[in-house]
């Protein structure tokens, strides 16, 4: 049976170390010692799934667990287990888990893709997004030169709210000596 439980920082530590440095491309992730700055400030946490004791994925957000709005910062299964559903039912135990927040979610946007492997899985990410729910804003942004499709869990959530506050927690994550770093559109 599946569980999905809030992670430690030393589990986050262990999972970045292990799998999010490996997941996602370089330029896209954070240093350890940024995550662990907003979670000592009460802004970033960390959600795992398990079969048993094993894990089977992870999501890391930007936010606090009371907050009405999170941004889906990473979100993950493990090589071993992917292709068998864990993600769908991974992200539906976190909107069922989190259901007082509206979680904002990015992928990359696949017009801007690097090549014709680099497209298909960005268009494979829109695709399990969609089809777990999340809803396309319209919103783009551009963020340390990445451009990203901007979905909610939230299906009436409106184009400015999100907008405003995907605006926000980018003003947070990335410190205002870097605002010429991103852009919402």
């Amino acid at each position: 049976m599946m569980k999905c439980e809030r992670l430690e920082m030393s589990a986050v530590k262990e999972i970045y170390e292990t799998y999010l440095i490996y997941d996602f491309p370089q330029d896209e992730v954070k240093p350890l010692g940024r995550i662990e700055a907003m979670a000592e400030e009460d802004k970033y946490f960390a959600y795992g799934l398990f079969a048993e004791d094993r894990l089977v994925g992870y999501a890391f957000f930007v936010g606090n667990e009371n907050d009405k709005v999170v941004l889906l910062d990473y979100f993950a299964i493990v090589k071993k287990f992917r292709r068998n559903g864990y993600g769908t039912e991974f992200l539906n135990a976190l909107k069922n888990t989190l259901t007082d927040s509206m979680i904002i979610l990015e992928a990359e946007d696949d017009v801007y893709a690097h090549n014709a492997d680099d497209k298909k899985v960005r268009e494979k990410r829109l695709e399990f997004y969609e089809n777990a729910g999340a809803k396309d804003t319209g919103i783009r942004t551009l963020v340390f030169g990445v451009h990203y499709i901007i979905f909610v869990c939230d299906e009436i959530a409106k184009k400015e709210e999100v907008g405003k506050a995907v605006r926000e927690i980018y003003e947070y994550m990335f410190e205002p000596h870097f605002s010429d770093k991103y852009n919402i559109k």
